[in-house]
């Protein structure tokens, strides 16, 4: 099919970096999504969607992303749409406002959301005084405390060169894309590359009982997972997770008890 997707990837750029301020990593991915400041939202959307170009951006623990997605005929005007998004975002109070409001909106309708509680509990237990202790999308209060010039000083420090991966697939010549693409890569600002730094979950074990209106107990467990990434015993972790719960009602372990 004659269609084209890259992606932008900032390692060490996601929620693992909020350490002041919880969910300004997932605000300011949305807040990429908001177009450019000379256009506007809607006006950036309209422009997009007139050549069935799509750009989104989303921020996950050690990374954030950029996508960008397209008809091979097309190209090139998205990249030149992705180059004016990566210089002239919408940081605007208007702009942060609007998604402040829809953040503080969907925590607080996660506030009866028992498993996301539960969840959100048990990392405060493991991974007590670090970042993960926090929730990634932040907390009412956290959310609330962002301003426009966190979000810029976010964007400076992670959305540069010296942390990029490009990811491209699709009908498209590689040496013509990296051509497109160079000096979009070139105008951006080096930066610093930083390492990713390795959390472990304390050493004594805990227990939190939360008592809710709700008929259902949730409950969740964890322990040390002392594995790398590159581990010949990772296939091994991974059917193990599955027996134990990873696969909801499908996982061996339910099977058993049901």
């Amino acid at each position: 099919l004659p269609l084209v997707t890259m992606q932008f990837v900032f390692t060490n750029s996601g929620t693992i970096t909020d350490t002041k301020k919880a969910g300004l990593a997932k605000l300011s991915a949305k807040l990429m999504g908001e177009g450019t400041k000379a256009l506007g939202s809607s006006a950036f959307a309209d422009a997009l969607e007139a050549k069935a170009i799509h750009i989104s951006s989303s921020a996950g623990t050690e990374t954030f992303v950029i996508e960008l997605g397209c008809l091979k005929e097309e190209f090139e005007i998205g990249v030149h749409y992705l180059d004016t998004l990566l210089k002239d975002p919408n940081f605007t109070e208007e702009a942060l406002n609007s998604i402040k409001t829809t953040t503080i909106g969907n925590l607080s309708s996660k506030v009866n959301d028992f498993d996301y509680v539960a969840s959100n509990e048990l990392k405060s237990l493991l991974f007590k005084g670090s970042v993960l202790a926090t929730p990634s999308s932040g907390t009412l209060e956290s959310v609330e405390t962002i301003e426009l010039s966190d979000v810029e000083a976010f964007v400076n420090t992670n959305l540069v060169s010296s942390k990029l991966i490009v990811l491209l697939g699709g009908d498209i010549d590689l040496e013509e894309a990296k051509a497109e693409i160079k000096s979009v890569i070139e105008a951006m600002p080096k930066g610093a590359l930083s390492e990713v730094q390795n959390y472990k979950v304390v050493e004594k074990s805990q227990e939190s009982i939360l008592k809710k209106e709700t008929q259902q107990a949730y409950i969740y467990f964890g322990s040390p997972y002392n594995l790398a990434v590159d581990s010949e015993d990772n296939f091994k972790a991974r059917v193990a997770t599955f027996i134990l719960g990873a696969g909801g009602f499908g996982s061996r372990l339910m099977e058993e008890i049901r």
